[in-house]
Order: C-alpha cells, then sequence, then structure tokens
C-alpha cells in the first residue's frame, strides 16, 4: 500500500535581483558613451563585453579568474556592458544607482536574465574582487559586464545570471499580439512557473511541469506588461528571467527609485508601511502584523546572515513548509518572499516589479505578515512570511468536507466513486490519532491496522491508496489537494476529527485516495 503525504501548500519566491552594489571613490568627470535601447531579449551572450579604454580586457580576465575560483564559469556579455557604462556614466554625474534603476538598464540592453549586483571603482583599487566577495556563494553568477572610461581611471562591472535559454522575445508589440516564452531552464531546476503581470496588475500564470518551457500569453491592452520565469530547484523558487514588455505604449525614462539605506528595525516599518500601499492601491484590506510570523521570519533571517546564503531552502532549517511545520503555526494559507537590497524602498520595488512575488504581496487571501530585515554583507536581508488566519467558527466539519470534495470534482465534470468502506475506516483511523497529537509514523500505523483489520472482516482486498494528511482551518484549503481531481480516482474514503489544544481549534482530516498518481 502506498502513503503519501501533504500538509498545506506554500508559496513562497525569492529576489535576488541587486543584492548590493558598491560605489567608490570620487573620479574626474568624463564622457561615457552609452547605447541606445535595444529591441530584444535574447538568453545568448552578446558581444562586447568588456568595453572602453583597452584595459577592459585585461580586467574581464581577471573577472572571470576570480569566478572561476569561486566555482563558477561566468562568461562577458555586451547587454551587461552597457549597463556596466550606463552606471558609470550616473556616477561620473554625482547620481546614485539603486536597484531598481540598474535592473531597469539591464532590461533596456536586452538582458532577460537576473542582475546580482555591481561595482563602480577606480580602476587602482580591487573593489570589484570584494564586491564579488560579498556576494552569497549559493547564488549563480555566469554573466558579467565591463565598462572602462575613456582614460581608463574609472570603470564599473555589472554581474548577473542567465540560468535560461530562450528564443528571442521583442521588448515592443502591439495590441492583440501575444507573447511567447519558448525554452530550456537550467540543470539545478526540475521545474518553472511562467507569470504575466497585466497593465492593471493582476498577474497569470503557467506552471511547467519539466524544464522545458512553451508558454503563450495574449496581449489584448496598451499598457507593461511584465513576463517572468522562476525556477524550482535547490534552494526553492528562484527567478531566472524579468522581461518588461511594452505593448502599444513608449518605454518610460529610467527613474531614480527614492529610498534611504537604514537600520533593520527601521527598513521593516517602512516594507510593512509600503506593502499595506499597495495593497491599499489594488483596493484590497491591509495585512496585519504577527509576532509568530515575524519570529519565524526572523529565524530564516539571520540564518542567511549566519552562513552566508540567500534562498528559501536552508542548508540547517530546510524549507519553508519544514519551518513552519516545526514552529506548530496554524495558517490555512502560508507565503514567503525574500529579498535583498541596499534600501527597503528597493527591496519592496523589486519584490512588486516581480509578478512571483507580487502575486505574494497582493494576494487578497493573505491576512497577515511578519517581516524581519537583518543586516547582510551586501546589505539588507528582508524575510516577509505571509499567513491566513481564519476564524474558530470558519473550522469546517466531516459533512462539509466530504460535500466539498464531490463539489469539487463536480465543477469539472467529474464523477465521484462511492466511498469505500475500507479506506473510509483507515482514514477515520489515521484523523483519531492526528487529533490525539500522534506523529506521523503513528497515525501511518494506526491507518494501516485498521485497514488490515476490515479487509479481514469483508474478506476483501485493497491495491493501495494514496494517502493526503492535513489540518484544515477552513474548506478553501481543499482546493490545495489537485489529486482530488484526478479522472483516475477509483475509490476513497475520508476521516476527520475536531482538534483543540493551545495552538487553536482545526479539524485533522485524512484522505485516501485509490488510483490517483501519488505525487
Amino acid at each position: 500500500m502506498k502513503l503519501w503525504t501533504r500538509h498545506a501548500g506554500w508559496l513562497c519566491v525569492s529576489l535576488t535581483s541587486c543584492v548590493g552594489g558598491m560605489q567608490a571613490g570620487r573620479f574626474p568627470v568624463e564622457e561615457i558613451p552609452v547605447t541606445d535601447r535595444v529591441a530584444q531579449y535574447t538568453s545568448a551572450p552578446q558581444p562586447g563585453g568588456a568595453t572602453g579604454h583597452r584595459s577592459a580586457r585585461d580586467l574581464a580576465a581577471r573577472v572571470a579568474e576570480e569566478l572561476a575560483g569561486r566555482g563558477q564559469r561566468a562568461q562577458a556579455d555586451g547587454a551587461l556592458a552597457n549597463t556596466a557604462c550606463w552606471t558609470l556614466d550616473r556616477v561620473h554625474r554625482g547620481r546614485q544607482v539603486d536597484a531598481v534603476s540598474l535592473d531597469a538598464a539591464s532590461r533596456r540592453f536586452g538582458f532577460g536574465g537576473v542582475v546580482t549586483t555591481f561595482a563602480a571603482f577606480g580602476t587602482g583599487a580591487d573593489v570589484w574582487r570584494e564586491q564579488i566577495g560579498r556576494t552569497p556563494s549559493n547564488l549563480a553568477l555566469n554573466r558579467f559586464g565591463i565598462c572602462v572610461s575613456p582614460s581608463g581611471s574609472s570603470a564599473s562591472l555589472v554581474l548577473g545570471a542567465q540560468e535560461m535559454q530562450y528564443e528571442t522575445i521583442p521588448r515592443d508589440l502591439e495590441v492583440g499580439q501575444q507573447v511567447t516564452m519558448r525554452g530550456r531552464v537550467g540543470e539545478r531546476y526540475k521545474s518553472a512557473n511562467v507569470y504575466l503581470t497585466k497593465p492593471d496588475g493582476t498577474v497569470d500564470q503557467q506552471p511547467i511541469a519539466g524544464t522545458t518551457i512553451d508558454a503563450s500569453f495574449p496581449l489584448p491592452t496598451l499598457g507593461q506588461y511584465r513576463l517572468e520565469v522562476m525556477g524550482d530547484g535547490p534552494t526553492g523558487p528562484v527567478i531566472v528571467a524579468n522581461m518588461p514588455l511594452y505593448v502599444g505604449v513608449t518605454e518610460p525614462v529610467i527613474r531614480e527609485n527614492v529610498g534611504t539605506v537604514v537600520d533593520p528595525e527601521v527598513a521593516e516599518v517602512r516594507m510593512f508601511e509600503q506593502l499595506n500601499q499597495a495593497r491599499k492601491a489594488a483596493g484590497l484590506e491591509p495585512v496585519a502584523t504577527d509576532s509568530a510570523l515575524r519570529l519565524l521570519a526572523a529565524g530564516h533571517t539571520q540564518d542567511m546572515v549566519d552562513h552566508g546564503y540567500f534562498g528559501h531552502v536552508s542548508p540547517t532549517q530546510g524549507t519553508p513548509q519544514d519551518r513552519v511545520t516545526r514552529s506548530g503555526l496554524l495558517f490555512s494559507q502560508f507565503g514567503e518572499n525574500i529579498a535583498s537590497a541596499g534600501t527597503p524602498e528597493d527591496a519592496h520595488m523589486g519584490l512588486m516589479e516581480s509578478p512571483g512575488h507580487r502575486a505574494n504581496m497582493l494576494n487578497p487571501a493573505f491576512s497577515h505578515v511578519g517581516i524581519a530585515a537583518g543586516s547582510g554583507a551586501a546589505g539588507l536581508v528582508v524575510t516577509l512570511n505571509f499567513g491566513r488566519r481564519p476564524r474558530a467558527e470558519d473550522v469546517p466539519t466531516l459533512q462539509q468536507v466530504t460535500a466539498a470534495f464531490n463539489a469539487m470534482r463536480s465543477e469539472v465534470g467529474l464523477t465521484t466513486p462511492a466511498g469505500d468502506p475500507v479506506y473510509t475506516a483507515g482514514a477515520q483511523a489515521g484523523a483519531d490519532a492526528m487529533a490525539r497529537g500522534a506523529g506521523e509514523a503513528d497515525v501511518a500505523k494506526a491507518e494501516a491496522s485498521v485497514m488490515q483489520r476490515e479487509v479481514n472482516r469483508l474478506r476483501t482486498s485493497r491495491s493501495g491508496s494514496c494517502v493526503f494528511r492535513v489540518e484544515l482551518l477552513e474548506l478553501a484549503q481543499l482546493k490545495q489537494m489537485k489529486l482530488a481531481l484526478s479522472p483516475q480516482l477509483r475509490r476513497y474514503g475520508i476521516g476527520a476529527r475536531l482538534r483543540r489544544d493551545e495552538k487553536g481549534q482545526r479539524l485533522s482530516a485524512v484522505f485516501m485516495l485509490e488510483g490517483v498518481p501519488c505525487r
């Protein structure tokens, strides 16, 4: 008998776009040539990855050697070199370079991957080497661009990652056209999601069950869209491509994101304020602060700072689901965003300009948030944990769960086989054990024991089922159970028992589904 166990689902996304930057020294003012915008995004490295003064090639060789010492093979890319020239020009004119404007510049020059960090410096210093050293070791760095001023006295380095190969995508399109993302994410990813943020702020999503992507979206209205691909790999969901698209409109001038470097405690307050301002602008209810979620977020932020990595999956603490399960927190929905940037304004804007992150920030289901910021080597490191905390009266009964289960199948035109007495008895035994606080192994043992008894009593047999165990706070959680909609379902059993303890009230529920694929 196969057992498949799953708890309430979670959604998490990480922001790696520009984890920090460095501007060092004062330079003699020079005219830095900056190229025009390009017409399309391409994943292939563009020519001219080291541009400007003749010393640029030597610097490129040293950068490649430094990255190789970190075990990262990197190619010079003309799109990032153009971004580096744009950066150096701003520094020479006494302007600040922030994460949001740097990211926008890289898109203008056709880079669709992730911009990770930058440095602008006098060529007599090894500031660029220090900046590479500050970058978390688990972040991919496989592209870079270098721009050296005409005199050779100053330079800029922009580092990034391109972990997806895709067919070229135009940056300017017409109303009524469609955009197609066709390609493949890198080998370290097992699956992907493609998102499109529309001009009205809503997000469409297409999950991809492998590494090959062929997804199309219509573009029915004027405005700016944003196409994003997130790969699911060993560190959790990671942005691999993010591309603004201009449909019947002109690309806006790159603006500065006004922000101030602040202590982590102040950053938390500012990010909470900005989050609820964004929700209000979208016509959503605000989220409330939650001390338990904040404590959970603080643990992950500190873990990233202490161990010098950036991602959802901790080398020591596991996945977000592992962390929330250990905490015992009761939320019917849970989500996690992480960000690393110089200021809270940069972090917030970067999250909002990523469709995957935006879905969490503007999820109407979330009622609470915990935000925890820390000081990392490259700036602020922030974890935002979102949760939905239903009312006690929203906890469903077994009868309501069974009716909702049948209704889910009926809504999509699927028949629901009659409940099976053997599976029902086993599921109820498991639910009773869960409600008593038994561990997973003891719950499984209780289920198997009762099922064996029923098989013997009825002189029958069962081929085996997938088991879905969950603590239900509200019926909406059933929508996360995709296996319930499998056409292969032959027989099923549902058991449930109300559970009350110091953590609150919920329904311990067990579903046994025969014939569905256990995954």
